[in-house]
C-alpha cells in the first residue's frame, strides 16, 4: 500500500530538479487538452500539479487553474513560478481532504493516477468536483493502464450519465 507520507517525501526531494528534468511531449498534451475540453473561461482543477508544468497549457487556451499538490515543496515551486498570475490559484494539500468552494469544468490528473493509494476513492472524490457537463481527464505513463482503465470502467458502471471519452479505451 502507498503511503502518503512516502509519496510527499519522495517528491519533496526531486522538486528542485523536477523542471530540469521535464520531458513534454507538445502533442500528446495538446492531444490531451483538446480532449478535455479546456478552452477560454473554464475552471481545471490541475490534481497533483507538480511544479505546475502544465500551467502554461491552460493559460494559453484561456483557462483558470487551481493546482493542488500534497507536496510542500512542489507546492511552493508551482506557487512562485506563476507569483501574480492571476488566474493560477497553487494550494498544498490532499485533493482526497481539501474541501473546494466550487466545482470545475475540468479535472486533470496527470501523470500522477498511481501515486494515490486507493484510485477508486480518488476517483469518486474527483468526479464529485466536476460540475455538470465538465470532464474528469486522467492521464498516466504507467507500467500497468490496464489496471487503472478497470477502476474508470467499475466506477463508470455506478454513474448515471458518465462516460468514456478515450479512443483507445472503447
Amino acid at each position: 500500500m502507498i503511503d502518503k507520507r512516502d509519496v510527499i517525501a519522495f517528491f519533496d526531494r526531486c522538486a528542485p530538479d523536477w523542471d530540469a528534468g521535464m520531458v513534454r511531449h507538445e502533442p500528446v498534451i495538446q492531444a490531451i487538452l483538446d480532449d478535455a475540453g479546456v478552452g477560454p473561461g473554464m475552471r481545471v482543477l490541475d490534481v497533483a500539479c507538480g511544479t505546475g508544468v502544465l500551467f502554461p497549457d491552460y493559460l494559453a487556451r484561456g483557462a483558470v487553474v487551481t493546482g493542488i499538490d500534497i507536496s510542500p515543496e512542489m507546492a511552493r515551486i508551482a506557487a512562485e513560478k506563476f507569483a501574480g498570475e492571476p488566474r493560477v490559484q497553487v494550494l498544498c494539500g490532499d485533493v482526497e481532504e481539501t474541501a473546494f468552494p466550487k466545482t470545475f469544468d475540468v479535472v486533470m490528473v496527470y501523470n500522477a493516477f498511481p501515486h494515490f493509494p486507493d484510485p477508486a476513492r480518488l476517483i469518486a472524490r474527483l468526479a464529485g468536483l466536476v460540475k455538470p457537463g465538465g470532464r474528469l481527464v486522467y492521464s498516466t505513463c504507467t507500467i500497468n493502464p490496464m489496471e487503472n482503465e478497470a477502476i474508470i470502467r467499475a466506477f463508470l458502471k455506478e454513474q448515471p450519465g458518465w462516460r468514456l471519452a478515450a479512443p483507445w479505451m472503447t
